[in-house]
């Protein structure tokens, strides 16, 4: 099972900010490197260019330009997957994003 999720960082209020439609300009993400590397202090990187999560979760992040304004990420779980990790998860990505300004969204929603 998957999840696809994208991340902005909008130069508007994160607060007026509900659903990735709303969005109407993204600030950069800032270098490859600077992303890889902050999102290494979230997930532990696999040899393949997934980063693996404690939950036995793997993300797959679509391959990052320098300096893009959209950062492009699938969650997949097995079928233990439980509502619990579920929210772990959510939880962790709110932590991730909200130092650098960042919002993620899916199927249009904003989720962190």
């Amino acid at each position: 099972m998957s999840f696809d999720f994208i991340i902005l960082r909008p130069e508007q209020e994160l607060d007026a900010v509900s659903a990735l439609d709303e969005v109407e300009l993204a600030y950069s993400l800032g270098s490859a490197c600077e992303v890889y590397s902050y999102l290494s202090t979230f997930f532990s990187r696999g040899d393949s260019g997934y980063w693996l999560g404690e939950n036995g979760e793997v993300i797959e992040i679509m391959e990052y330009e320098d300096n893009s304004q959209s950062l492009h990420l699938s969650l997949q779980f097995g079928q233990n997957w439980s509502d619990s990790m579920s929210d772990d998860f959510m939880e962790m990505l709110k932590v991730m994003c909200a130092p650098k300004g960042w919002a993620a969204f899916s199927d249009n929603e904003r989720i962190a």
